[in-house]
């Protein structure tokens, strides 16, 4: 059964998806009438969009069939693949620059040895309901009292 949901799934996602991608793109150039290219680029995705969409589909379609050849695989939930985290990840280093929309590899490098430096000085909650107990680091503490300091007398 998997087998052939994977073979639809495959034979849609990277022919028919594919090809209704291009024929929309060429039927908004072959449209006729009297457009200026802004009013054609608004009648469809726009073409980062588009290359987006085919690496994602034809990404899918080699990640799917790469795992579910690995023994012990039925199945791939299809649900878990997301990139927010990764977005999320860019979106902060974008920030950090002052909301910089395309930096650069080197600024990319730099800020991401900033986030590291940063998490590596990160103290670990050791008390709460929000941390992963099997990481905690144990931490000594010593609570010995402190030695009181004389108070001075008051001369009045």
């Amino acid at each position: 059964m998997y087998d052939e949901l994977y073979e639809f799934l495959q034979q849609w996602l990277s022919t028919h998806f594919i090809n209704y991608l291009d024929e929309w793109k060429k039927a908004v150039e072959e449209r006729p009438g009297v457009y200026t290219k802004t009013q054609r680029d608004k009648m469809q995705i726009p073409a980062e969009t588009l290359i987006g969409l085919r690496r994602t589909a034809l990404g899918f379609v080699s990640v799917a069939k790469y795992l579910l050849h690995q023994p012990g695989v039925q199945y791939v939930l299809t649900e878990k693949f997301n990139q927010d985290k990764l977005e999320s990840l860019f979106g902060n280093m974008r920030q950090m620059k002052g909301g910089h929309e395309a930096p650069s590899v080197d600024e990319v490098n730099a800020q991401m040895n900033v986030a590291r430096m940063k998490t590596s000085q990160d103290l670990r909650i050791l008390r709460g309901n929000t941390y992963n107990k099997q990481a905690v680091e144990t931490l000594s503490v010593d609570d010995t009292p402190l030695m009181k300091k004389k108070q001075k007398k008051d001369k009045s």
